[in-house]
């Protein structure tokens, strides 16, 4: 049968969506801009891609509930490829009204047809028939009746999550961040300011047509871009220059947390993708002695790309092999940084994908190896030295449970209240403890979670 041409803004959404929800360990957004790179999408083109793609990724319960009436067999026993083809119909028909009803129909079909077969394409162009004609969907479940159902279709967070999360904060805090962090984020970044000044980096913006370009509230070398596309940003060249980084604000707080200081040796003892190894540099004017550390070679060219464009010297790469950790026992550090691997459920505005990778088996275990790696981290550090715990997530074990073990196990270390090292609004972000804690519904950041404690 002959091939039909088909929007290739709705092929890309298609192949992120498929892709990341089959390997546990891909990102959307490294997904989508290889896919976009890959097949020259021009701007237009991209801007549909990463609303569909992050739209369903951000829907995904709620267009299954409404989906469910019209499948023969359930969501769970209906094939993974044609499910993601029903969703991105389903989305385009539910909050895209600009697209019309035909080029929903039949870009979904032309995409069945590629990805199966003929009778896989009659199945997907019958059920978006189907569900375009229907004049309501279906109602949710009373939330009075079924809070955590309600909640788990109103927002699609899965059930586990929502349980966690009521049970965490209470059910209208919980309602809080689940609705806050299904709104897409705006691009945060990070100045170099070895290279530039915050004010001519933000005047240069607005200069190439960037309207939107807001300081920040809490970090003085971030700024924010509101209603920006990553290509974009990537086409004005500033990233690639080193003139600046993306990184949410919250984030841009953990390297003032440490307070660096020039002539001194500091670890980064996770530093990949690298956005806080240059901050240290940054805040030390280059004269520091850093080491940065991570597992794979992979993840290290991650850091040695960042450093590169930063332009910055005082930044050391080395493997965290077993010879290197031996090395650095000897040679302790002034300070240690450990931003440790975590459930990432902080990050959920940027990362909606996420949330369908994780299951709440994954907190005890995240808990238990962020407590091996910060006894591992501390063995490098000075009697007398700082040691800054920080991670992107909201549950008990991951912060305040890792803090507790910590001051148990460590009993000469001494909380140090964030407040008094954050450069703007610290009180605003401290919790009484003394610890660094953002949400995203509070604070409009990324969910932080860090701690300074002085040995």
């Amino acid at each position: 049968m002959e091939r039909k041409n088909v929007s290739i803004a709705r092929i890309v959404a298609f192949e992120t969506i498929e892709y990341v929800l089959s390997h546990s360990e891909a990102m959307a957004d490294e997904v989508i801009d290889s896919l976009i790179n890959r097949y020259g999408v021009k701007e237009r083109d991209a801007a549909l891609a990463f609303e569909l793609t992050y739209g369903v990724l951000r829907n995904l319960s709620l267009l299954d509930y409404y989906l469910e009436p019209f499948l023969v067999r359930s969501t769970r026993h209906t094939p993974r490829s044609i499910l993601n083809i029903l969703r991105l119909g389903a989305y385009q028909k539910l909050k895209l009204a600009r697209v019309p009803d035909f080029a929903i129909v039949n870009d979904s079909v032309e995409i069945a047809r590629r990805a199966g077969n003929e009778q896989l394409a009659k199945l997907v162009n019958a059920v978006l028939r189907q569900f375009i004609k229907q004049k309501a969907y279906r109602s949710l479940p009373a939330k009075s009746r079924n809070p955590v159902r309600y909640c788990e279709l109103k927002y699609s967070f899965p059930r586990w999550l929502v349980r966690y999360l009521r049970r965490r904060v209470g059910s209208e805090e919980a309602e809080q961040f689940m609705a806050e962090s299904n709104k897409p984020a705006p691009i945060d970044i990070r100045v170099n300011t070895l290279k530039i000044s915050v004010t001519q980096l933000r005047k240069r913006l607005k200069q190439m047509g960037f309207s939107s370009v807001e300081g920040m509230h809490y970090s003085p070398a971030g700024l924010r871009l509101i209603n920006v596309r990553m290509p974009a940003l990537r086409r004005a060249g500033i990233l690639e220059q080193g003139l600046a980084v993306v990184q949410d604000q919250a984030s841009q707080l953990i390297a003032y947390l440490l307070a660096p200081e020039p002539n001194t040796t500091i670890i980064d003892y996770c530093s990949a993708p690298g956005g806080k190894t240059t901050h240290i540099a940054e805040l030390t004017g280059d004269k520091s002695r850093i080491i940065a550390l991570d597992v794979t070679p992979q993840r290290l060219q991650l850091v040695e790309e960042c450093c590169r464009r930063a332009g910055v010297s005082s930044v050391s790469i080395e493997i965290l092999s077993a010879e290197v950790y031996e090395r650095l026992k000897k040679h302790k550090a002034d300070a240690v940084l450990v931003d440790a691997p975590c459930t990432s459920l902080g990050i959920l505005r940027r990362h909606p994908e996420i949330r369908w990778k994780k299951n709440k088996t994954d907190i005890k275990r995240m808990a238990k190896l962020q407590q091996d790696i910060c006894r591992k981290a501390l063995a490098l550090l000075k009697p007398g030295g700082i040691f800054v715990y920080s991670v992107c997530t909201i549950t008990e074990e991951e912060t305040t449970g890792v803090v507790e073990w910590l001051l148990k196990e460590y009993p000469e270390l001494k909380v140090e209240s964030a407040k008094d090292y954050l450069p703007r609004s610290g009180e605003e972000i401290t919790t009484p403890e003394g610890f660094l804690q953002t949400y995203p519904h509070k604070h409009q950041t990324d969910a932080f979670f860090a701690v300074r404690l002085k040995a």
